[in-house]
């Protein structure tokens, strides 16, 4: 169970003093970073909360959707539908995404303080057993004898039902709740902790006592406690976890904190910190892990985390000296963009308000008759979902979606998002082009969509690809190329690199002059970094193999001059320009070595 994306309500805001919030494609690690008073805590405190209203909210639609189930037999409770919503009317909106709707979400929080506590030796048998059960309240935030009398009561209860007669029916169970305690604080703090004959408890063979433990051994035994309380043995549990980096050393904290990912139960971890290398190793693996709270308002830190940096380092001066010590942030960019380009290409899922896919719909003529729509390259179907979000219960009605993708691999997703909106993926769902023309026939389609296909796919490919768009386009209908004219993270979706072509690369491709070129519309967001061209189908069948070479001379001849541009700014090296720097020293490799290739 992990969280994918938080969409708070204006009121949920209010109640936690915070002003806005965007948190979408959330993966398994996320840090919450930015000064004191920023909204970290907060932030986490919301989280906690809104996993208790979506627990509640999902009872309620279990419960609704079992007396409704022959009406709505594909409902799927993990996505907005509109089945569901007129099911729960009146349980109000939902705050929180979840991967897997049907269990319940356990969120951890915990923020642990290296303080005293009494050994098992000063409390009752009574005292033990009261506190232990009071370890499972989420509403606790003083852990220091309730981590010792859960320790020792679950040891116990595991010991006794070993050597009861006759055995007790959950005597099994007892005895894997204290050997998972154990492994889990072997496999956290690197201790081993037993019982005596006489409930006293040891680490590593010594009465455990608060000045037998460093401060670091403390907060990690702490936090053992809280977790296993809550999560038990098999469930999985999302751990909130503020200002990590208290006792710990900083390469401890990162060894605690992949130890966690591995441990079967963890789904995932949300931190607020202020640690610069725990930021560091996290980012390095995922650099969309890294979100910012500043002044009540909660978002993505981007691919620059100089602000960050500032915030956490106090100003400008702090950062120019941990830039000496390091080297970042510009050689960090260009070796991160670099090894980068050496991995697989990710896909793409959707996200709230996606203004890369709200420029496909943006182009959509929805008023006049319903619109064939054909998603080339369609991966996850998120421009299905963005146009759900969209039209809502009228999407059915008003765009007849098709999707091609000749990967099998997210197949499963795209099949379950048109049984969603269409009651049925049958004829909807294709993997080659002679299937697509079988059941529609050619020249069908009033659009076919590509976006971010043509850098994902070999050139080579190029130009059979967009004579197939051709071909199932009607007369009247349009090509629209998507792309991120600014990729923050390199990829190698293919051993020829990513090229992305923009406006004078396509016009050459498809051999635009004179009134031609208008035919050819161009509409941007975000300063330019996502474009949208819209094509013609009469246009897009004069692609030709020359006319592919030329541009992808073009894109050559721009991307060198980028690199001059970039090279001869004046001013410090920032860690923007040093991802452009290494984007486009990609885009001039890739296409020199197309070029080569192609050269007589």
């Amino acid at each position: 169970m992990t969280i994918t994306a938080l969409r708070p309500t204006q009121a949920s805001l209010e109640s936690a003093y915070l002003k806005s919030l965007k948190m979408e494609r959330l993966g398994r690690v996320v840090l919450l970073a930015g000064p004191n008073g920023g909204g970290k805590s907060r932030t986490l405190a919301l989280i906690e909360g809104l996993a208790q209203s979506h627990n509640a909210r999902m009872q309620s639609i279990a419960s609704t959707i079992a007396i409704q189930q022959p009406v709505f037999p594909h409902v799927t409770l993990g996505e907005s539908s509109p089945e569901i919503s007129r099911q729960v009317e009146g349980l109000g909106p939902r705050q929180v995404w979840v991967a897997d709707p049907g269990e319940d979400l356990i969120v951890v929080r915990v923020q642990p303080t290296a303080t005293t506590f009494r050994g098992s030796d000063q409390m009752s048998l009574g005292e033990i057993s009261a506190l232990a059960d009071s370890a499972k309240d989420s509403s606790i935030v003083d852990y220091a004898d309730r981590a010792v009398a859960y320790f020792v009561d679950t040891l116990r209860v595991a010991r006794n039902s070993r050597v009861s007669s006759p055995p007790k029916p959950d005597a099994s169970h007892r005895q894997a709740l204290g050997q998972s305690l154990a492994n889990f604080i072997r496999q956290l703090v690197g201790v081993e902790i037993s019982i005596t004959d006489r409930d006293q408890l040891f680490i590593d063979g010594r009465p455990l006592t608060s000045q037998s433990l460093s401060p670091g051994q403390n907060i990690l035994l702490q936090m053992s406690a809280v977790i296993h309380s809550r999560a038990g043995l098999d469930r999985s549990y999302v751990l909130a976890w503020d200002e990590p980096e208290n006792h710990l050393h900083p390469h401890v904290l990162v060894q605690v904190v992949e130890s966690l990912l591995n441990s079967p139960g963890t789904s995932q971890i949300l931190m607020a910190t202020h640690s610069v290398p725990l930021i560091a190793h996290a980012t390095n693996i995922d650099p969309g892990c890294l979100y910012v709270a500043r002044d009540g308002h909660v978002g993505p830190a981007g691919s620059d985390p100089t602000g960050v940096l500032t915030d956490l380092l106090g100003n400008d001066e702090g950062v120019r000296k941990l830039h000496q010590l390091t080297g970042v942030p510009e050689e960090l960019a260009s070796f991160r963009f670099a090894a980068q380009s050496l991995l697989d290409a990710g896909v793409a899922g959707h996200v709230h308000m996606d203004p890369q896919t709200g420029q496909a719909i943006s182009g959509l003529d929805l008023k006049q008759g319903r619109t064939a729509l054909l998603d080339f390259g369609a991966g996850k179907a998120r421009l299905l979902e963005a146009l759900d979000e969209k039209l809502g219960a009228q999407l059915a009605a008003t765009v007849d979606y098709v999707a091609y993708d000749p990967s099998k691999t997210y197949a499963n997703v795209r099949e379950c998002l048109l049984d969603r909106v269409y009651g049925s993926s049958q004829g909807r769902s294709f993997q080659s082009i002679d299937a697509i023309k079988s059941a529609h026939g050619e020249s069908h389609f009033d659009c076919v969509a590509m976006c971010n296909v043509l850098h994902e796919i070999p050139i080579e490919s190029w130009l059979e690809c967009l004579l197939q768009a051709a071909s199932l386009l009607n007369p009247k209908g349009r090509l629209v190329i998507l792309e991120d004219q600014e990729m923050s993270v390199g990829e190698l979706p293919h051993p020829g690199g990513f090229l992305v072509l923009d406006e004078p690369d396509l016009k050459l491709m498809f051999r635009l002059t004179g009134y031609e070129l208008a035919g050819m519309e161009r509409k941007e967001e975000r300063d330019g970094r996502l474009t949208a061209h819209w094509i013609p189908a009469e246009l897009v069948s004069r692609v030709t193999q020359a006319s592919v070479r030329n541009a992808v001379s073009s894109a050559h001849d721009r991307a060198a001059a980028s690199i001059r541009e970039v090279r001869n700014q004046a001013g410090p090296r920032t860690y923007k320009a040093a991802v452009a720097h290494a984007r486009w020293t990609q885009q001039f490799v890739n296409s020199r070595l197309y070029l080569d290739q192609q050269a007589p």
